[in-house]
């Protein structure tokens, strides 16, 4: 095709999170983010960038690629998706052609531009709404480079799937003279925080699609700053890491705080995980991307080991902790039963093939050093009131037997209290709490507690006309075992005292006494060390 091409509009991103969703090269890459933090935006010229960067065939100098652009309706498609792509392309912009689209049909554009290198990159997108098909029909005879999820949360997960084996047929691969088809190939998304009972949640966060695992080197789930930031409970603060403020008006954010419901908010600007609407998290001040690094974290040899248990019935669960000598708790792991559940001591060997296969071994042999009953290796601190087993024996003494078979140096607590209030406050109090790094951290691959603390741990709503009440302890499911585990050990290592003794102040002057625990200072493991 003849003629002198337009240049391509220059994009900046909004924020950093926003230019990582662009650059990213994985197979799956779908970003969360807030109202107005430009994702539609993103996603469409991440397209023309892909659709740049394809590979020329070697003959014809074409680097082509061909996207669908996903919507649950062409009401959608046409309200949003495609106001937002007309803005950097209108129909008419300059060698490129418009089909379809009127009348709530499907709608095709087609891009060209000369490059500098003498290649010509042709991009078509394909607008494409599932109304009232099948995710399978959605999918149906698709021949594409890739495919955007707009909205991914409002679409039939379905798609995923059925989408997945459409993607990478176009360019077509030409052996003949060595092209290799599509340069990048998958699934991209955005979409506003969802309940976690969607499988977003499941698939992006716990890396599970029904049940199975699937490969998390694979995904790129990329989250945004909220818009505001909840420094007490209904009360709001704009976030400073906020994307895309310089194209909002000004008090944006603001105004939702005094329209929407709490649960919305906390989705919607916050840009956190909800429970389902009929509950409420325990932990509002649990964030997700402030609170659990990137890089895992692995056990500080110079730690003893400090784990909560929680037991009830056949569903034991343990939170696998350290706390450092400066006050941070870094939750390291967590060990729940299955789902039909086991007895104290079938959980008991689990347990301790997880220490084992786990890097804990040092812990559990001590390096055959003696046991100093001050200094334990590993402490466990147990639930005061330990259910019995069916024999009529304590959970508690039925776990401990098999563990003190296993491992060298071991202690046994109960938690200074069962009270559910200093239970919580002994969690909350680390989660508000910076001291050059956040006071608590936990693991990524602590998927239960994680998802306990972004909503999963919550409290019923109860039935109350005209008023929004919720019960006044947190429903029980699988995420309150671990949670339980976890504060019964975070009150017996310190938070117990401090909420006792006077808060942060309390804190303070335990972090510069001197620990009668593990610090960094001291190793177990090595000779004379007890």
């Amino acid at each position: 095709m003849s003629g002198i091409y337009r240049t391509i509009p220059r994009f900046n991103p909004a924020g950093a999170i926003a230019n990582r969703f662009l650059m990213s090269r994985k197979r799956y890459v779908f970003m969360m983010g807030p109202f107005g933090s430009a994702k539609t935006s993103h996603a469409l010229m991440r397209l023309i960038y892909l659709g740049i960067q394809q590979e020329p065939h070697p003959v014809t100098r074409k680097r082509e690629t061909k996207w669908a652009v996903i919507r649950g309706t062409y009401r959608e498609l046409e309200k949003t998706t495609l106001p937002s792509w007309r803005r950097w392309f209108p129909k008419d912009f300059p060698e490129s052609e418009w089909h379809g689209g009127a009348g709530g049909a499907p709608a095709e554009h087609v891009l060209r531009f000369a490059l500098s290198d003498g290649t010509t990159a042709e991009i078509t997108l394909q607008f494409v709404a599932v109304g009232e098909q099948s995710a399978e029909d959605t999918a149906k005879g698709l021949e594409i480079s890739g495919a955007l999820l707009e909205e991914a949360d409002l679409l039939p997960f379905e798609l995923v799937s059925w989408l997945d084996g459409r993607c990478g047929r176009f360019p077509a691969v030409d052996a003949a003279v060595g092209f290799k088809g599509a340069t990048w190939s998958g699934l991209m998304g955005t979409f506003n925080a969802p309940d976690l009972e969607h499988p977003l949640y499941k698939w992006l966060v716990e890396h599970m699609i029904e049940g199975k695992p699937v490969d998390p080197d694979q995904i790129d789930f990329l989250v945004q700053p909220g818009g505001m930031i909840e420094v007490a409970k209904g009360q709001y603060v704009p976030n400073p890491k906020a994307e895309n403020i310089q194209n909002l008006l000004p008090g944006y954010y603001e105004k939702m705080a005094g329209t929407m419901p709490r649960w919305k908010f906390r989705r919607m600007v916050l840009n956190k995980f909800g429970a389902s609407r009929d509950g409420a998290p325990v932990y509002e001040e649990y964030d997700d991307e402030l609170h659990c690094p990137q890089v895992a974290m692995e056990p500080n040899r110079g730690l003893a080991l400090r784990i909560g248990l929680d037991s009830s019935g056949l569903h034991g669960a343990a939170a696998i902790t350290q706390r450092s000598s400066l006050g941070q708790w870094r939750v390291l792991d967590e060990v729940c039963s299955p789902k039909e559940g086991m007895g104290a001591t079938a959980y008991a060997h689990a347990f301790v093939k997880f220490l084992q296969d786990n890097g804990y071994e040092p812990w559990m042999k001590n390096f055959g050093q003696r046991h100093d009953p001050a200094r334990p290796a590993i402490t466990f601190v147990y639930d005061p009131a330990a259910s019995k087993d069916s024999d009529g024996k304590t959970w508690i003494s039925l776990f401990a037997a098999v563990i003190k078979r296993a491992c060298v140096s071991v202690k046994f607590v109960k938690a200074p209290t069962n009270n559910l209030t200093p239970r919580i406050e002994a969690v909350r109090r680390p989660l508000t709490q910076h001291h050059g790094q956040p006071d608590f951290q936990i693991n990524r691959r602590c998927l239960v507690l994680r998802r306990g603390f972004n909503a999963g741990y919550k409290l019923a709503k109860r039935k109350v006309a005209g008023e929004e009440q919720f019960e006044g302890e947190p429903v029980k499911n699988e995420c309150s075992h671990p949670h339980d585990a976890l504060q019964y050990v975070m009150l017996e290592g310190g938070e117990y005292r401090v909420i006792l003794d006077g808060g942060e102040d309390a804190h303070r002057a335990q972090r510069g006494a001197s620990n009668p625990t593990q610090s960094e200072g001291h190793d177990p493991f090595q000779p004379g060390a007890n």
